[in-house]
């Protein structure tokens, strides 16, 4: 095999790392991303119950604002009875406090119905700000393993970039070029082995002449198909002994 595919197939395996280990860095946050659209839904939602809270409170408000008002106005009717001359106008006055009273009866009831509400909504306020309260806690856990993890994950690449700088120093400036461009057109696979005049790469065959010339590896061949770069990949004695 010639020396500079060596070389290739060696710097691609260290591209395949890196661009492994960058595919397990995007794909991390994910988890994360989730928790946090999970909280956002979760503030979202108690915000509406605590704005209907607080419209709950208005209403008990004026609604024990407007009971207040008929008591005192009932009193003052009550007051007049024992002024009253006429008994038609006596009359007119017990029609006029029972209606206060029926209507009295029926805030009061509204009032009890609206605090029944707040209740049930103090209960379900409770509940969500307990679950917004875990789904935090479980965000600043994601965050701490995320960072660890990212911490390791920036030290293998470090290593693997370090490792890239060096040999690409021994691979021709324009070799290295073609390399990159091939890669970055074919999901990074820029260097594939040959089987039985087949490219492992788009697994098409190769022509009979060509494949004859890869066999000499006397000089860089590419793939007529894919246009990646070959060689040909030897099968080790034992996978022959089973085929």
């Amino acid at each position: 095999m010639q020396q500079e595919v060596k070389l290739l197939i060696k710097l691609q395996a260290v591209d395949l790392e890196v661009k492994h280990i960058q595919d397990k860095k995007e794909e991390g946050p994910r988890g994360l991303r989730h928790l946090e659209k999970k909280a956002k839904e979760q503030e979202e939602e108690l915000k509406a119950v605590l704005e209907k809270q607080e419209e709950l409170k208005q209403k008990k408000k004026e609604k024990e604002t407007e009971l207040e008002d008929e008591i005192a106005r009932l009193k003052k009717s009550q007051g007049k009875l024992m002024a009253v001359k006429t008994n038609r106008e006596y009359q007119a006055l017990l029609k006029e406090i029972e209606e206060i009273k029926k209507a009295n009866r029926k805030r009061e009831d509204e009032i009890v119905a609206v605090m029944e509400d707040m209740e049930r909504l103090e209960k379900e306020i409770k509940e969500k700000q307990e679950e917004l309260s875990k789904i935090r806690e479980e965000i600043n856990i994601e965050k701490g393993k995320l960072d660890s993890l990212f911490q390791k994950y920036d030290k293998e690449l470090a290593k693997f970039e370090g490792n890239r700088k060096t040999m690409v120093k021994d691979i021709p400036e324009e070799l290295l070029k073609r390399y990159d461009f091939l890669r970055s057109k074919r999901n990074g696979l820029a260097v594939v082995g040959v089987l039985n005049a087949v490219c492992l790469g788009c697994h098409m065959n190769i022509p009979p002449q060509l494949y004859n010339e890869l066999l000499k590896e006397k000089k860089m061949i590419y793939c007529p198909s894919c246009q990646r770069i070959i060689y040909y990949q030897d099968v080790p004695k034992a996978a022959n002994e089973k085929g």
